[in-house]
């Protein structure tokens, strides 16, 4: 009697125990794919977000307007501002003229960013499609943090040339909070 019971046993733990491995497998997988459809659908809007801020007919006029214009500039910031606080995965969205014009800037962190430096808008100036890059630094009052950052021209819609570069940098530490 001890005998089919010990094997009726092992048998039992067995089976359970490949049906609980393969249960955990795929409870894993669909977590993975959760994940993965959050990142894409938060690297899309932010690719959504840049086409639309590209196209905005006071970026557009502020970038292309011979001299700096202060209404459209603040205009622009209260805008800029109110993207940032909606999405907590931005950490900042920068618009950096191709000329003399004051680049643009809203941040999450009060100054997490610097002004641009000339040598910064030279670097973007050189891009002519957008690039992704990974683990730039962002330092500000509560310390240095990693983003992921989005940079893409702005060209004129009225004769294509590049007037500007649109930089927004997602904040590392709350993508990997959400995952």
């Amino acid at each position: 009697m001890i005998g089919p019971i010990v094997l009726l046993g092992y048998f039992s733990y067995h089976t359970a125990s490949s049906v609980s491995e393969e249960k955990a497998k795929l409870s894993g997988m669909n977590i993975l794919r959760q994940l993965d459809t959050q990142f894409q659908l938060m690297v899309k809007d932010v690719e959504n977000l840049s086409i639309f801020l590209i196209g905005d007919d006071d970026v557009q006029r502020y970038l292309s307007a011979p001299q700096r214009n202060v209404v459209l500039r603040t205009s622009i910031i209260v805008f800029l501002t109110n993207l940032v606080f909606s999405k907590d995965y931005i950490a900042d969205i920068r618009i950096v003229p191709d000329d003399d014009k004051e680049a643009i800037a809203y941040s999450q962190t009060p100054g997490a960013r610097q002004p641009v430096a000339r040598e910064e808008a030279e670097s973007l100036a050189g891009r002519e499609d957008k690039t992704w890059s990974l683990a730039a630094q962002l330092s500000g009052a509560s310390g240095a943090g990693q983003t992921m950052t989005l940079s893409r021209p702005i060209r004129s819609t009225d004769h294509y040339a590049t007037i500007g570069h649109l930089t927004i940098s997602l904040n590392r530490d709350a993508l990997t909070r959400s995952l």
